[in-house]
């Protein structure tokens, strides 16, 4: 998100007051640079922009190597978007794909970088925790809820809260 401020002027010239503009800017994130490189590739959701659910897999089988041979750990945490349903019904296909993106997004910029967030599809997401043991878990995966529980989407003038449920290995 980049902020444009410009000064508003009196007739003489002087400063009376501000206005702010914000712009969402996507592609300044670590996470989209990311995110267009797998792109490239085929392994980037065309909905969500998270990684497809067959790359998500082959980061698993990696990390469950890495483990294998050199014990370094990791936790992976599947979140569910919640009322996505419910949201179909009532807001519809544009709206639900807002959010999921929204949710891809959020998820997406607050995972370390060599973290992966895959969608599986629907309304669900996974998290590749690296270098992730079973004490940070919990802790994880209640930062990244309270990431979803404050973001909002504005919808038709109305502001659509969002909240998920984790659960994670």
């Amino acid at each position: 998100m980049r902020l444009w401020v410009t000064p508003v002027r009196s007739p003489e010239g002087e400063i009376i007051g501000a206005a702010e503009s914000f712009h969402e800017t996507f592609s300044d994130s670590d996470w989209d640079r990311r995110q267009n490189k797998l792109a490239a590739f085929g392994c980037q959701d065309p909905l969500t922009g998270a990684a497809t659910w067959r790359f998500t897999q082959s980061q698993i089988q990696e990390h469950l190597l890495t483990f294998h041979e050199y014990r370094i750990p990791f936790s992976v945490i599947c979140i569910e978007v919640d009322r996505i349903r419910e949201l179909l019904k009532s807001r519809g296909a544009r709206a639900v794909a807002v959010i999921l993106r929204l949710v891809a997004v959020t998820l997406g910029n607050n995972l370390a970088p060599t973290s992966l967030l895959g969608y599986m599809g629907e309304n669900r997401f996974l998290a590749v925790i690296a270098e992730c043991d079973p004490w940070g878990l919990a802790a994880e995966a209640e930062r990244l809820r309270g990431m979803i529980t404050r973001a909002r989407v504005n919808w038709w003038g109305e502001t659509l809260p969002l909240s998920a449920s984790f659960g994670g290995a």
